[in-house]
């Protein structure tokens, strides 16, 4: 037997939708504490498009750590994203073969790491947690909740991914590489760093961290600027992707190490860029007396500590402010106001600006006080204490 709760899904298509149904009816037997769709396709087009074909031995789950971290514990919460949510039955039967607790499947939408939902978990008085699928990169604020976060490294022995890459890079004659990484994949940037530095002594590698993501990984929301000729992405998704080219003009390449693809790969993101400068430059020329702050509640994807420093920034220039505090937000749901700006996701103005009118995002709002115009997007998370980067610029000799 195993719990699921699920307040809100986002449904991409038919086929999405019917893969849900066969979710469902592989849980027979299973509790639904709570079920309210709402149909949601913002992520369409972002979703894995290599995840869907994968067995659920391609990752590793590392179930024995899971299992010494469950102990004699009677429940469990099992979190997972959208990608990993198919194998979230499966997983739920191996710990209940493992260990004597019963499983909480989560349902609820998933964007990242800082959906780490500590607020129901509470709720339910359970203090295991467990999330699969991204390195941990928020606090617990419940004291009595320590989650474990999986990273589901994929199960591949690079040796063909190596060469192709090895291939490209001389193919198009790049003196200097950037290698950006998920959860799933940063355990192999290692190998490809010192390969690269063994068959090509003269090329420069850069490397970047942003604590307390692993070397050279990234989030969709969380991305740096490199000097580096081109950039690798090991994703099978474009969201990540994505987050490099908002931060960067210079070649991106996806590398599907999987079907052992490189490949460049179109997006809206220039566009999108285009547009939110835009509504930058336009809103440089009016002043406000009165702004509305939006405080995403979905998991810990806003922080009080951004909050505390936007509101103290308001202060000293003399604006009002007014907070509302959304879960999810949506056009119809913002409060009328002179300005709003979310501190939810980065990204979430980026990608969806054309239907938020002008709404704008923690930087955006920092640069209206800005006499320059933006030239180098920067993405970085509100989350926790936010990220300090670390970037590291190394040279192979």
């Amino acid at each position: 037997m195993c719990f699921v709760k699920v307040c809100a899904a986002r449904e991409s298509d038919p086929d999405l939708l019917r893969g849900k149904q066969a979710f469902y009816h592989q849980t027979s037997g299973a509790h639904i504490i709570q079920l309210d769709f709402s149909i949601k396709s913002k992520f369409n087009y972002k979703l894995n498009t290599t995840s869907i074909y994968m067995n659920y031995t391609d990752y590793n789950f590392e179930l024995e750590k899971v299992q010494e971290y469950i102990g004699d514990s009677s429940f469990v919460v099992l979190q997972f994203p959208e990608g990993l949510m198919r194998f979230s039955t499966i997983i739920a039967e191996q710990i209940q073969q493992l260990t004597n607790a019963i499983p909480i499947i989560y349902g609820d939408v998933v964007y990242g790491a800082c959906n780490y939902d500590e607020v129901s978990t509470s709720l339910f008085q359970i203090d295991k947690y467990v999330h699969f699928g991204h390195t941990q990169i928020v606090s617990p604020t419940i004291q009595s909740i320590k989650p474990l976060f999986i990273p589901c490294h994929l199960s591949l022995q690079l040796k063909d991914q190596l060469v192709s890459i090895l291939d490209h890079i001389n193919q198009h004659k790049f003196p200097s590489v950037h290698f950006t990484s998920t959860a799933q994949t940063a355990c192999f940037i290692p190998q490809i760093h010192a390969y690269l530095a063994e068959a090509l002594p003269n090329l420069k590698i850069q490397q970047h961290k942003f604590a307390p993501l692993n070397q050279n990984e990234i989030l969709g929301c969380t991305c740096p600027k490199t000097s580096a000729s081109v950039v690798y992405s090991l994703v099978d998704g474009l969201f990540h992707m994505e987050a490099v080219c908002i931060t960067n003009s210079t070649y991106v390449y996806q590398v599907n190490l999987v079907l052992n693809e490189i490949k460049q790969v179109e997006s809206e993101v220039h566009q999108n860029l285009s547009y939110r400068k835009t509504i930058v430059q336009r809103l440089k020329t009016r002043q406000f007396k009165r702004i509305n702050i939006v405080f995403g509640t979905l998991g810990q994807q806003s922080s009080l500590k951004t909050l505390n420093e936007l509101q103290k920034f308001c202060a000293d220039k003399k604006i009002a402010v007014q907070i509302q505090a959304l879960q999810e937000i949506f056009p119809n749901k913002l409060l009328n106001g002179e300005l709003t700006v979310q501190i939810s996701c980065p990204r979430l103005t980026f990608d969806w600006g054309v239907h938020f009118g002008e709404v704008l995002n923690l930087y955006e709002f920092y640069q209206l006080f800005e006499t320059d115009d933006i030239e180098d997007y920067q993405l970085k998370n509100y989350c926790g204490d936010g990220n300090h980067e670390e970037y590291l610029d190394i040279a192979r000799m």
